[in-house]
């Protein structure tokens, strides 16, 4: 077995080598302490708030744009948002059209706590924040302002477009992608078969309206009854498919239980389901909004 003896002389060198090499190398950046505020930001002085966060405002025209995303040349979306086609007039595609399932709630003042006047339907704010002009929607509504090319639209009752299809997850929602089902659906032309089995016109209104449906089942040496979808006007009322059974009334109770979606809820007598939602549209500050009510300041 062989030993090893260790060279003094040459440990001596390499000490020396890192030596020098610790003294001229930087030393390592160190993060800075941060003094987390105690009071608020905003009414503190400029000796306490060191001046680290920039508050960016954008005025460039896309601002006034009634489409979100930008279009493609603003590294926006590659679906053309167009008024001859179906998804700028809908909240699945365009992210800035009436959205009934959103609460648009009026703009608050500038001391944080009152807000600013509510608007009707006769008199919806064209700038909810500034006042000034308005529209009424009952019959001057149009969907072909600043942003959206021709052909134009004309005035008429304000409206949306109901999607029914499957591309509803954040992930299918594929702007850029042009062969995605999401692009295409989106670029459907108005009235082309395709579009009218997707997308269903909604026609808003400012009269309180409840809306009922009745479903009666009927069934003769029937084993099992079980209902997946009910909609109206194209408007999906079930949270998911009811459970099955050969009893009419069972079935009845099962399926008025699955009616709870876009504001319906349903009971069921006997072999009978009722389902009814109440459509009260009321108008906050910059959009419409359905089934809420305008919180006050």
């Amino acid at each position: 077995m062989k030993s090893i003896q260790a060279n003094p002389l040459a440990s001596l060198r390499l000490f020396g080598v890192l030596l020098c090499a610790a003294l001229v190398m930087p030393d390592p950046a160190l993060s800075a302490t941060v003094a987390l505020a105690t009071s608020p930001l905003a009414t503190s002085t400029t000796t306490s708030v060191k001046p680290n966060l920039l508050f960016v405002i954008d005025n460039s025209g896309s601002m006034a744009w009634d489409h979100m995303p930008d279009d493609n040349g603003d590294a926006g979306s590659s679906v053309v948002f167009n008024f001859g086609y179906y998804g700028v007039r809908s909240s699945q595609c365009n992210q800035v059209y009436y959205d009934p399932t959103i609460t648009y709630i009026t703009p608050i003042n500038s001391d944080g706590v009152t807000s600013k006047s509510a608007a009707t339907f006769s008199g919806a704010w064209n700038d909810g924040f500034a006042g000034g002009s308005t529209t009424d929607l009952r019959s001057y509504f149009t969907a072909d302002q600043d942003g959206i090319t021709t052909p134009s639209d004309s005035g008429q009752t304000a409206y949306y477009y109901n999607y029914s299809g499957s591309q509803t997850a954040p992930e299918q929602k594929r702007y850029h992608d042009s062969v995605s089902t999401f692009f295409s659906e989106c670029g459907l032309a108005q009235n082309s078969d395709t579009g009218e089995a997707l997308f269903t016109k909604i026609v808003l209104t400012d009269a309180a309206a409840t809306t009922t449906a009745k479903l009666t089942l009927g069934c003769s040496s029937c084993t099992s009854t079980s209902v997946s979808s009910i909609k109206i006007d194209g408007v999906e009322l079930m949270s998911g498919a009811s459970t099955g059974n050969s009893l009419t009334t069972t079935a009845a109770t099962n399926i008025a239980a699955k009616i709870t979606l876009n504001g319906f809820s349903a009971t069921a007598s006997s072999n009978v389901v009722t389902g009814s939602t109440q459509r009260a549209l009321v108008f906050c500050g910059l959009m419409i909004t359905a089934r809420s009510i305008c919180p006050k300041a």
